[in-house]
């Protein structure tokens, strides 16, 4: 890593452009400000909405927590903080130091109160804002009550938990002699008295409040030998001892059953009942017994999954959720092991007398395979009875199936039908929802495979409508199937080309408006692909909505104050960084952050393109300039690409490649970067992506700028499958970088992804063959790059990692193999430790360098770094990265930009490490 660093710091240097912004470089990557993906999302608004506290950091820097009063205009920076608390009726706000310390900052007089050696610290999160707890290094709890000015301390205390009203306390110590004991104690916040709940030579876990704060659980371990069992030990606010709620004798619990601490239990909202989960008793005395035994797997055709499935399923997807009444003290199994422990549903989030459980199946294999159709239950909460919903379908996906949000109905859609059906719990009635909306309900996804609804908006309270989007509009549906459907929106979408979608500041579950509710609408223009606010009147039939906002910038709602109509949104574009505005209207926006770490740097600008493919078929696009673009020059153009463009108003920051070629780093250097969505026809995808692109270089070439001669491709996943394609049809390309895609379609359709079969891909998703290798092989050899290598021409420089589980290694070295075979120019970059891509930071920034030297080579004319002139012996690897340009080297006999004296790297004569440039030459 040394080595890179150094490169990183002396291989690039300011331009000398006349007082122009200065390119980005590598240093950059991870050091913006609001590039921790986090920023601002987690903002605090008083309740008056009259102070806003936020968060922003660098995605390898420290946060800093920004307070601004919205009216008097004062402000506050603190260094290293990424949470806070307003309590004491917003008048003081909390916060916590890197360096242990507490902080009390008086929002009325500015003063600060500041206390070292502080651990941790909470505060209530229901209605109560009057106090704080927090620990001390020295295992000392105060509690501070600011409305009775009072503090209380507690010493030797080892953990300490505060309900939501800040009404009880539970502390937890430990005394070592005469033997080792756990205590626990509950402190009454009202007069501080303290009473012993529980004694134990085991240790507390999993302690959790209800809503309310009246109730307790937590789980003490039992007996090693018994197989770990736990028991769940119940308080609530009546009680002064903790008593045995749930043990392995109660009943409902059999013997082959154990209580599980995780996932962590919850209680239902109104406290009712408590909902944890039961796991397999595993006989230790049956491991030893086969411990020499031989290990091998057994496939066998009539799995349900693969082998590889199987050994790789975490131990939740065998866990059984149960239900406890407390008060009815009655055990309830909501699935048994052969149900989807993971999908389990609750009604009315467990108030309700229902629960949706659906049979663990293999999705990818339910379009072939009968034992993974899906069946979905309704199961009673009271007894276990339940009812079939759903019998062996296959156009019916789990995460489509809900209750509606009073729990009167479960509702879903049927791919294939294109239809929504209701389920009323209470009558038990089956109704088709939707048949007289006049227009799709489901979109076209591209894929072989069924429709994909537009989704469910919301509700009208009591379940008595509920909202559906078609393309453009919303419709309000009645879920008993009597009232005809009404467009909300009145077609207003589809008549003007706007998509319209319900947006909600209460981010979670979906929204539920009243019959006369003002309901805040997102809009996206399909023309322009502008986005703003519109807002729709319920209780007025359907009427055009009204425009509050349109404009070239994206909107992403944040917070609303509690107690005053103030609304944080977030807003950013291409050009602009992401920053927090304030609003009442939706109209007049007002700014709350100054943050823009662009404005330093030769940053970008994007333009929607549109233009027709070869076969007549309107595309779209987006355009990557650098801001200092100048129409009269050539520039290198890259193509970039997966399935779509991306989004225009979308800001991008600067950060290492992860496979995909890092958009601001190359448009800062004088390269132009475009993403043509691709068109996909079903049996053609590689056709589809020669289509979609090569169409685009015609349609671009018209333009002075496009310098045809310089043109580079590249492509992650699936993107670096239509790269590697793409070099067997044209060679209008000078380099392409593909990372991580497939080369041969016929051997990558009978592998694995994530343990998965991949032949659903093909067949039913992305890989849009759309049918099996038997009924048509020449589809799958048209498709497949690597009986075409032959006629490849372009230098290609690929990534693919050993630990690759979505597109085999295996494939990289099929397609680097063919090339090298062939006496193609082709380099393969391998990094220990990374799979599909890159993660780790490190070897994204070497990828990063040497992606720009690769492209920079072929489309710049910039000298050849060791690691393609040379290579790097595998004795020499992690110690010599190649990465210096070898003036004297060369890629290959028959390349020109090598054979020239002087490697030009572009106008504003950048400088390398190695030597001095003279004679210095421009591209026009």
């Amino acid at each position: 890593m040394k080595n890179l660093i150094l490169y990183i710091t002396f291989s690039f240097y300011a331009l000398p452009l006349l007082a122009q912004k200065r390119s980005i470089d590598h240093s950059v990557y991870g050091r913006w400000m609001g590039s921790d993906k986090s920023s601002f999302y987690n903002s605090i608004i008083s309740k008056d909405g009259k102070r806003v506290i936020y968060f922003a950091g660098a995605a390898r820097g420290a946060f800093t927590m920004f307070i601004h009063e919205l009216e008097t205009g004062w402000k506050k920076e603190v260094q290293g903080v990424r949470t806070a608390n307003l309590i004491f009726g917003d008048k003081i706000l909390i916060y916590h130091l890197p360096s242990d310390t507490l902080v009390f900052l008086n929002l009325i007089d500015k003063s600060i109160e500041v206390i070292g050696g502080v651990q941790s610290y909470k505060v209530p999160t229901l209605l109560a804002d009057n106090l704080i707890v927090y620990r001390t290094k020295d295992m000392e709890v105060i509690v501070r009550d600011f409305s009775r000015q009072i503090e209380k301390s507690f010493q030797g205390i080892t953990d300490y938990y505060l309900n939501g009203p800040g009404t009880s306390l539970l502390l937890q110590s430990e005394v070592k002699v005469p033997i080792p004991l756990i205590y626990l104690r509950r402190i009454n916040m009202a007069n501080f008295s303290a009473d012993t709940i529980f004694k134990s030579n085991n240790k507390v876990e999993g302690l959790i409040f209800d809503r309310e704060g009246n109730q307790t659980i937590f789980f003490v371990k039992g007996n090693e030998e018994k197989g770990n069992t736990y028991k769940i030990m119940f308080l609530n606010h009546e009680m002064r001892r903790a008593v045995t709620l749930i043990s392995e004798n109660t009943k409902g619990i059999n013997s082959e059953l154990r209580i599980s601490p995780f996932p962590a239990p919850k209680f239902s909202p109104n406290g009712k009942r408590l909902f944890f989960t039961l796991r397999n008793f595993e006989d230790k005395s049956l491991e030893e017994a086969s411990s020499n035994s031989v290990k091998l797997d057994v496939w066998h055709y009539l799995d349900k999954k693969l082998q590889t499935e199987q050994l790789n399923e975490s131990d939740f997807s065998n866990y059984i959720n149960a239900i406890y009444d407390i008060k009815g003290n009655n055990l309830v199994a909501i699935n048994s092991g052969e149900d989807d422990a993971r999908n389990v549903k609750l009604s009315v989030g467990g108030n309700g007398d229902y629960a949706l459980v659906f049979k663990k199946i293999n999705n990818d294999e339910k379009f072939w395979n009968q034992l993974n159709k899906l069946d979905v239950l309704l199961v009673s909460l009271k007894d276990g009875t339940s009812r079939t919903l759903v019998k062996g379908k296959t156009s019916i996906e789990t995460a489509d199936v809900n209750f509606s949000p009073s729990g009167n109905y479960v509702i879903w859609p049927d791919r294939m039908e294109k239809q929504y059906y209701s389920y009323n719990v209470n009558t038990g009635q089956l109704k088709k929802i939707t048949t007289k909306v006049p227009v799709p309900l489901f979109a076209d996804n591209t894929f072989p495979s069924f429709k994909v609804p537009y989704g469910i908006s919301g509700w009208l309270k009591d379940d008595s409508f509920v909202l559906i989007n078609d393309n453009f509009d919303i419709w309000k549906i009645d879920p008993k199937g009597y009232n005809k459907p009404l467009n909300i929106t009145n077609n207003y979408g589809r008549k003007h080309k706007l998509r319209l979608r319900v947006s909600t500041f209460d981010f979670g579950e979906l929204p539920v408006f009243s019959s006369n509710s003002k309901i805040l609408i997102k809009v996206f223009n399909l023309s322009n692909w502008d986005n703003g606010f519109f807002q729709v009147q319920l209780g007025y039939g359907s009427i055009d909505p009204k425009l509050l906002v349109m404009g070239p910038y994206d909107y992403i709602p944040i917070v609303k104050a509690k107690q005053s109509e103030v609304f944080i949104i977030k807003r950013y574009n291409c050009e602009d960084a992401p920053n927090l505005f304030w609003t009442r209207s939706f109209q007049d926006f007002q700014p709350i952050s100054d943050i823009h770490p662009q404005s330093e740097f030769n940053w970008m600008t994007a333009e929607l393109i549109r233009w027709k493919m070869f076969d007549g078929n309107e595309n779209e696009g987006i355009l990557f300039k650098p801001e200092n673009f100048d129409p009269k020059l050539k520039y290198p153009v890259i193509f970039n690409f997966y399935q779509y463009p991306g989004l225009l108003h979308y800001f991008r920051y600067p950060e290492p490649s992860n496979g995909e070629i890092d958009i601001p780093y190359f448009v800062s250097n004088g390269y132009v970067v475009f993403r043509p969505g691709i068109k996909f026809i079903k049996g053609r995808p590689g056709y589809s992506a020669y289509n979609s692109t090569v169409s685009a270089i015609r349609y671009l070439s018209k333009y002075s700028w496009f310098d045809s001669s310089r043109l580079g491709l590249s492509g992650i996943s699936y993107g670096g499958y239509e790269t590697n394609y793409l070099v067997t049809q044209t060679n209008v390309f000078a380099a392409a970088a593909p990372a991580a895609g497939m080369s041969d379609l016929v051997s990558d359709y009978n592998g694995l992804w994530n343990n998965e079969s991949k032949q659903f891909m093909y067949e039913k998703s992305q890989g849009r063959i759309g049918v099996t290798l038997w009924q048509n092989p020449g589809l799958y050899i048209q498709n497949s790059p690597i009986f075409s290598a032959n006629k490849v021409k372009t230098p290609i420089l690929i990534l693919h990692n050993k630990g690759d589980k979505a597109v085999s290694w295996g494939q990289g070295v099929e397609w680097f193999t063919a090339l090298r075979r062939l006496g193609k120019k082709a380099w393969m970059l391998q990094y220990d430790g990374e799979e599909h891509g890159l993660y780790n930071y490190e070897p994204r920034i070497d990828y990063s360098i040497r992606l720009s030297q690769f492209f920079d080579h072929y489309l710049k004319g910039d000298a050849v770094p060791l690691w393609m002139s040379r290579g790097i012996p595998a004795m020499k690897k992690g110690k010599d990265l190649g990465l210096t340009l070898d003036l004297n080297g060369s890629c290959g006999s028959d390349c020109k930009i090598c054979q020239k004296e002087l490697h030009i790297t572009k106008k504003d004569t950048r400088v390398h490490n190695v030597t001095k440039i003279k004679n210095v030459k421009y591209f026009k």
